[in-house]
């Protein structure tokens, strides 16, 4: 299955089957308008079934059960945000702060944020191979040392 945030009635969460392109399930999150447009980022984790979905304006990050597909939680997020990216090694979910111009961690047990580091104007794009963590931004791509940065958090 593949999963989109769509603008419909409201914004929704789709579950859509990629061969014929039918929609599934729907799940309403909220409704649209110009002060609360939605979402602007989303990331399945389908080793642990979940899907996580970045509200737009707000700080809000929603946790998503992908069995029943109904909201399970939510956590903390970063506002206008369009960036996701899961470490199930670590098992958190990073953020890229589009306006704010910061990345952020958030730990997936507890919900809650563990650090936040400036990366530069507006990032949006995020990959990951083995602990280093790469951000796309308005300057171009910066490499992070994702074991360094817990090294340190965890002093």
């Amino acid at each position: 299955m593949i999963y989109m945030v769509c603008y419909c009635s409201g914004y929704e969460l789709l579950e859509i089957e990629p061969e014929s392109f039918k929609i599934t399930r729907k799940l309403k999150l909220g409704t649209y308008s110009r002060f609360s447009p939605g979402a602007t980022a989303i990331a399945v984790d389908d080793d642990n079934g979940n899907i996580y979905i970045q509200h737009a304006i707000k700080d809000r990050l929603y946790e998503i059960d992908m069995k029943s597909f109904k909201l399970k939680r939510t956590l903390a997020g970063q506002a206008h945000s369009w960036g996701l990216l899961l470490d199930n090694k670590r098992n958190v979910i990073y953020i890229s702060g589009y306006l704010h111009g910061v990345l952020s961690a958030v730990d997936l047990e507890t919900g809650e944020k563990i650090w936040q580091v400036k990366v530069g104007r507006k990032p949006y794009g995020l990959a990951m191979h083995k602990d280093e963590l790469y951000v796309h931004s308005i300057a171009g791509i910066i490499k992070i040392d994702l074991k360094k940065i817990w090294d340190r958090e965890l002093m």
